[in-house]
């Protein structure tokens, strides 16, 4: 069974809950109250020759507005927004023309365009890790969201395009599903008859060959589950697995793993992993979101030595987004100070040295927090020449953002070791040692 998925916002639609009769997994000792397992980006394995760049970064920016948009309680644009966005990129492109002419005419399209009349977002954005549900276990790859409450795998002979019970609604994420108690375990750790979803039904838009996991592990809070039940941080801390309800993430860097550097990223649940870290920039703050997602004030920003003089914008952190999503203005401020940047007037995307060496941080409980080089400058606007130009890691939206929200996704995460706590409510940074 082909078992990748493709989700957003995961609607599920239960009929009724199904009890899955397995053994209970047997136990000789009791799990330790922390532990850590390796985290593998989607990029690094799935096919990354995909659509032409100006449209790989449409969908990754259509995909973090969603999400911005959701998690700040803001007005979601419409499929159409997104589409027209999408279109206009695709329109500024040389052979823009025909390929929209060939969209409308839901003709045959060429590889450039395969995917854009539904995949309005991009599906190729996270890390996943390795969990086991059953008895005996079966592994399961699950993209680690620290914007959802859920956890849901596929099911056996799930994809279905037609009928079936299937609701699926592009652009939103939706699949149908049921419900299901089993036993699950990660990392040594391990629960028995915990409720998750199934996803019984998923069109092939949401299953493509190269996006290599099978469902999804929210880690926010279970106030904002869909399933309305526990996440499974939590579910471990009241079954005493582990001793407080934190999860600690160091991301990895692609760039670093194409260069044969030391690029484990690594999750570590019940606490956090100090060895990794600079004591001396360890900062916790209280999380400011409250729907139960994780937002974190900002001090102040400074790009290449300036002070910017922002002291009221908060970043709600995202392991699920690629880019810094922040207000148009702000971007425009921050870009007009990298040497080499210009604006595409009709994307409104930014562009810059593909070796730019600007220099940004973003300060947090007065700690200074950089952002490496390369991850400013995000993906070559142009393959054949890879070294010269490249989209910025750093998007300014002009709908569906408030003037002083942020979305903190890789472009930030994989310059600092990440941690949540949701019985404390609090937020941790460290550098990276």
């Amino acid at each position: 069974m082909d078992r990748n998925l493709n989700f957003k916002l995961v609607v599920f639609f239960l009929a009724s809950t199904v009890f899955l009769q397995f053994p209970v997994l047997s136990a000789t000792a009791r799990a330790p109250r922390q532990s850590t397992l390796p985290l593998h980006s989607v990029a690094s394995i799935a096919n990354i020759t995909g659509p032409h760049p100006a449209i790989t970064h449409q969908q990754h920016v259509n995909r973090g507005i969603r999400r911005l948009a959701m998690m700040t309680k803001q007005p979601v644009p419409t499929e159409n927004e997104f589409m027209s966005h999408l279109y206009t990129r695709i329109m500024g492109l040389p052979d823009g023309v025909r390929l929209f002419a060939q969209a409308l005419n839901n003709s045959s399209l060429s590889k450039e365009l395969a995917s854009v009349p539904l995949n309005i977002e991009a599906n190729d954005v996270g890390y996943f890790c390795e969990i086991s549900i059953g008895d005996p276990p079966r592994p399961f790859k699950v993209l680690v969201d620290s914007g959802s409450g859920d956890l849901w795998v596929g099911a056996e002979g799930c994809r279905a395009d037609n009928g079936g019970g299937c609701f699926l609604f592009y652009g939103s994420g939706a699949v149908a599903g049921l419900m299901a108690y089993d036993d699950v375990a990660l990392a040594g750790l391990s629960l028995t008859g915990h409720k998750f979803g199934i996803a019984m039904n998923e069109s092939s838009d949401f299953t493509p060959d190269d996006i290599p996991f099978d469902g999804i592990l929210g880690l926010a809070k279970s106030s904002i589950s869909q399933q309305k039940t526990q996440t499974l941080l939590e579910a471990l801390r009241d079954a005493g697995e582990i001793g407080e309800a934190t999860v600690s993430y160091r991301i990895s860097r692609l760039a670093d793993q194409q260069n044969g550097g030391d690029t484990q990223g690594e999750m570590t649940i019940g606490g956090l992993d100090m060895s990794i870290v600079n004591p001396d920039t360890f900062v916790t703050m209280k999380n400011v979101n409250p729907s139960g997602f994780w937002e974190a004030p900002m001090d102040g920003m400074k790009v290449n030595g300036h002070d910017m003089g922002w002291t009221n914008r908060s970043l709600v952190m995202d392991t699920g987004t690629t880019l810094l999503i922040i207000p148009e203005d702000d971007s425009n401020a921050i870009h007009e100070r990298i040497t080499g940047a210009r604006l595409e007037t009709s994307s409104g995307a930014w562009i810059v040295p593909c070796h730019t060496n600007t220099s940004i941080s973003l300060t947090f409980a007065g700690v200074e927090f950089p952002i490496d080089s390369r991850d400013i400058a995000w993906n070559p606007i142009d393959q054949k020449n890879p070294e010269v130009e490249c989209y910025s890691g750093i998007h300014g939206g002009s709908f569906g953002l408030e003037p002083t929200h942020w979305l903190a996704g890789d472009t930030f995460l994989k310059n600092v070791y990440f941690s949540t706590n949701v019985d404390t409510d609090e937020i941790s940074l460290a550098s990276l040692s």
